[in-house]
């Protein structure tokens, strides 16, 4: 039998390396991937099922990592990486939060959303308000929400889908010593 901290090393580090490559790819399908936020979606899938310290690994490496082999140097102050950073953090935190107390997939998965999308929106207000710009409702509901409904949408509805399937087959008993449901 694999025992749970195994199990948790295993989905924390595949999800680590998954959105690293993710991240990595040229541009064109960077930005067909990008619309899908395949990062949030493993980290709020991380987060559910591993907790509160997995998910902010897999918040935090995957860009970092991106970065470094990119760019095959240290960052400095630069905003476009922990912007990232800090909405995937915090989105995987919010939801191994609210699971480990609601045991809500539904509501896990929400508050990770919103929680990233405050995050993005502030960092984006400190980030114009740095260069002299003004930043709108409008530009913080596109940025937030317009450009990439695809993949909160995925996030919102596939996740608690696939925590149901994974309650059913007893999965979320290995990982979360919960019991299973019919």
């Amino acid at each position: 039998m694999i025992k749970k901290k195994t199990l948790h090393f295993l989905i924390t580090v595949s999800s680590i390396i998954v959105s690293t490559a993710l991240l990595m790819l040229p541009s064109p399908a960077a930005e067909y991937v990008a619309w899908f936020c395949p990062g949030l979606f493993l980290a709020v899938l991380c987060g559910i099922c591993c907790g509160f310290f997995p998910a902010l690994l897999v918040g935090l490496l995957p860009p970092f990592a991106a970065y470094l082999v990119r760019n095959f140097s240290l960052p400095g102050a630069e905003f476009a990486l922990y912007v990232p950073m800090g909405v995937l953090a915090v989105s995987g935190i919010m939801a191994a939060i609210v699971y480990g107390t609601l045991h809500s997939s539904i509501g896990a998965s929400v508050s990770a959303v919103l929680a990233g999308r405050l995050v993005l929106g502030i960092a984006n207000l400190i980030l114009y308000h740095v260069l002299g710009d003004t930043y709108t409702i409008r530009r913080f509901v596109t940025d937030g929400f317009v450009s990439v409904w695809a993949g909160l949408l995925a996030v919102v509805i596939l996740i608690p889908i696939i925590i149901l399937i994974f309650r059913r087959r007893g999965v979320m008993k290995l990982l979360r010593d919960e019991k299973p449901t019919l």
